[in-house]
């Protein structure tokens, strides 16, 4: 009867070392995805401040565009 508790339990622990086997993968597989989302989400967020300063840049054009426009306006009578 010993033996056959010795056996049961080294055949549950095989088990659970299986288990534990695979649940590594799984853990080594999800933090290599996490990894690329962030590289992604970083690369994300290098784009957008581009476009922001972007923007902003043309913004300063447009004000300087109106400003050299408005006289241009006012000489012809164009101005309402």
């Amino acid at each position: 009867m010993n033996g056959e508790v010795e056996n049961l339990i080294l055949a549950h622990l095989r088990e659970i070392r299986t288990d534990m086997a695979e649940i590594k993968a799984d853990v080594r597989e999800l933090r290599s995805r996490v990894g690329a989302l962030d590289r992604g989400l970083a690369e994300v967020r290098i784009e957008l401040a581009h476009v922001h300063q972007g923007l902003a840049d043309l913004s300063g054009r447009v004000d300087r565009l109106t400003d050299r426009v408005s006289p241009l306006e006012w000489r012809s009578d164009l101005v309402a």
